[in-house]
């Protein structure tokens, strides 16, 4: 499969989906995928997970929800560059304050 063709199936498959995005660098995002277009994936309704507040990591954010001990600090609108991308989680449930 070209790289291309794999960016469009993962379109198709989290667009306008609620997710984590871990990134290079060590941040990591939730929010809603608005696009993923020139080489970049668009993030609204996004959040910097500064704490999981988990048991179990970033898999029981993404199945469960926000815990307890989870803190979010609201980051409005995040554009990745497709190279800076490490793992996508599509959650269960919109991680928010």
């Amino acid at each position: 499969m070209s790289a291309t063709a794999a960016i469009k199936k993962m379109e198709e498959r989290i667009a306008n989906t609620y997710i984590i995005l871990v990134v290079t660098q060590g941040f990591v995002y939730t929010g809603n995928v608005e696009s993923l277009d020139e080489g970049h994936i668009v993030v609204n309704q996004a959040f910097n997970i500064r704490q999981w507040g988990t048991d179990k990591g970033l898999g029981q954010l993404a199945v469960e929800g926000k815990q307890s001990g989870t803190v979010l600090d609201d980051c409005g609108i995040v554009i990745v560059p497709y190279q800076q991308i490490v793992s996508i989680l599509p959650c269960a449930h919109q991680l928010k304050n």
